[in-house]
């Protein structure tokens, strides 16, 4: 690799397979603070910061990334394709970020999409971020007819 590269790439070109277990040694645990942060910071955070928050999302702080933005929560733990973040970075979905230019390298995404799946984890001592509970709430029925089959009494 050419050291004139930006070293957030070249970290991102090494952390490509950290989500994959290695069968010598322990997995090591794609975070925040030492992977997804970097990411952030130079390719979202001109814009998406405390001071500034278009569309109402702080990218630059663990904790305001988790609050989402003006249009509600943005990552879904352990799911990257359910998260608005990485589909917009991933120009799955709109508005395509960043806006009016090509998708961020591969190997950036990749270490989102790691972070995301891998339970979103804040730093290397952190446990992952539970997963939002699906309640099914849909009435079996329609509510304004009798059911086909009458209750009978116990």
């Amino acid at each position: 690799m050419h050291t004139s590269r930006p070293s957030v790439l070249l970290a991102a070109a090494c952390l490509c397979g950290l989500a994959a277990p290695d069968a010598g040694r322990g997995e090591e645990k794609v975070t925040y603070q030492d992977h997804a942060l970097p990411v952030l910071r130079q390719r979202c955070g001109s814009c998406h910061n405390a001071d500034k928050k278009t569309g109402g999302l702080d990218v630059t702080t663990f904790s305001s990334i988790l609050q989402g933005g003006g249009s509600g929560e943005v990552l879904v733990s352990g799911d990257a394709a359910k998260s608005y973040l990485f589909r917009v970075v991933n120009h799955d979905d709109e508005p395509k970020m960043p806006p009016d230019a090509p998708p961020i390298p591969e190997a950036e995404r990749k270490v989102l999409r790691a972070w995301i799946d891998g339970g979103l984890l804040e730093n290397k001592g952190s446990v992952a971020v539970a997963p939002p509970k699906k309640v099914d709430v849909a009435m079996a029925s329609p509510a304004g007819e009798r059911p086909a089959v009458p209750p009978l009494p116990d």
